[in-house]
Formats: C-alpha cells, structure tokens, sequence
C-alpha cells in the first residue's frame, strides 16, 4: 500500500486473502486497473491471483470503450490477473465477474440482475461492468476488470446514464464491506469457473432471466428474434426461429451478440 495515502477502511482489504485469489494491492490512481494489469504482466510484475484495488480511477473504460467513471471513495474499481487455462472458453471470465457481483449484492439483500453480456442492473439500472481482456502468448491471461457503484447518491452519477448504486439500493454498505463481499465471491466463482464450469454458466443464465423465452439479438448485420434453448459452455447461443415444436435452431456465437433483451409487443 503507497505510504501517505489515507485509503480509509479500504486498508483493512490489503490483508485479505482467497483460494484462488492470491493477494490485494491498493493503488493511490491509475487510469485504468485493467491497463495497468496488462503493463506490470508485461514488465513480469504480476502473478496469477493478484488484486489491484484503485482508490481513483481516471480513465476507466468497458468492452466498448465506453468511459467508466470511478470517483473517490464513491465505487470500487478492481482487477484480477488470471492465469487462464486454454481449454476454459474465456466466456467464463466475463460470466463469473458479473455473477461475483450479483453475489455480492445478494449478500447485501439488494438483487440484481445481468444485462448481456457483462453488466449487473438493479431496477434496470447500471450498478456494475465487466471487462474481461485476454493475452495470448505461450499461455492465456485474463485482466478481469470490476467497475461497482457502492456510495454514490442520484446527484453524483453521471448526467444522462441510467445507472445506480448499492446505497440507493438500500443497502447499508462501505467500500471496505462492499469489497469484501466482491472478493469473496469472486474467489468462489473463479473456483466454481475451474471445476464446475456448467453450474457458473447456468448461474449467469439464471441472472439474464430470459430462458425460455423471445428475445432479440443483436448482431452485426442486423437484429435476430427468436426463443432462447440454451447458452452453451462456449457462449454460444441456441435460439429456436420459432415457438413451434421442432422449429429449427440457430447458433449464434455469443461474441457475435452486441445486444440481447427479451422481445417486447412491439418488436413484431
């Protein structure tokens, strides 16, 4: 931990410690965890299971760009750097992130849900991101950035955005408390990633909430309705073209998936 710094109760998570997780390191700023995650790998700085936990994040960014803003003491940006074995799909990244974070939330009798791919909403508003980046080289590794709304109150959240924290939720939380919780549960996901695969890929689908039922994808060359089967280990996505029985099935590659909702009356 930087001396100086006053981190609050944040320095108590300095000392945690998971299974898989290895240790947490407390950075003063960055402009990115994820970005600096990748610079300290390159440099061999960063071991398997390591936490970087920022107290300032300036230039913070999701899986497409956008900005992802981490005010003082207000949220927790974190990353964990993983080493990834090749014959995990790295789906599984993103999907234990989000579902950590749902977790965590649970624990704090707040529920969440997951919007595709990779944020947590409460009330169908924005309380977390995911952004999983990996590296491939002799092996693959996995920055596995977390942005969460902990304290922010309405006035303090970006103009024009729906998003939300766990304080407007109702829960009754710190930074230390909230990252905690996160840890916890990500340490236990990433266990679950590891050796039982199907039941962390079935806790996401049980979070997207939309099996069984029409939804509307978004792809690159337009938009595909049709009833969710099945979200396979991969990511991929097993949409029935109708309700009828036997209807043909597709398979769409979930990187191929810019967007997936539940189809509304209007949709047709």
């Amino acid at each position: 931990m930087p001396p100086g710094r006053d981190f609050g109760d944040l320095s108590t998570l300095s000392a945690w410690r998971g299974r898989l997780l290895s240790s947490v390191e407390l950075l003063a700023e960055v402009d990115s965890t994820n970005a600096e995650a990748l610079r300290r790998t390159e440099r061999g700085e960063l071991a398997d299971g390591r936490v970087l936990l920022a107290l300032v994040q300036s230039a913070g960014h999701g899986s497409r760009g956008r900005r992802w803003e981490s005010p003082p003491s207000r949220s927790l940006a974190l990353t964990a750097w993983l080493d990834w074995p090749r014959d995990r799909p790295l789906a599984l990244a993103t999907w234990l992130g989000v579902v950590a974070v749902v977790d965590a939330a649970a624990t704090l009798a707040v529920r969440a849900t997951i919007k595709w791919p990779n944020d947590a909403l409460i009330g169908g508003r924005k309380v977390a991101g995911v952004l999983a980046e990996a590296r491939h080289g002799r092996s693959i590794t996995v920055a596995l950035g977390i942005g969460l709304n902990v304290l922010q109150r309405e006035e303090e959240l970006p103009h024009g955005l729906q998003a939300t924290s766990l304080a407007i939720a109702g829960a009754a939380t710190s930074l230390a408390d909230t990252g905690g919780r996160l840890l916890t549960a990500l340490d236990a996901r990433l266990l679950q990633a590891a050796c039982a695969p199907e039941a962390l890929r079935d806790a996401y689908v049980e979070g997207l909430g939309l099996l069984g039922r029409r939804v509307v994808a978004t792809l690159p060359d337009g938009r595909y309705r049709g009833r969710l089967v099945t979200l396979e280990i991969d990511g991929t996505l097993v949409v029935a073209e109708s309700d009828a029985a036997g209807a043909p099935l597709r398979r769409i590659s979930g990187g191929h998936v810019g967007g997936l909702r539940a189809e509304l009356a209007g949709d047709r």
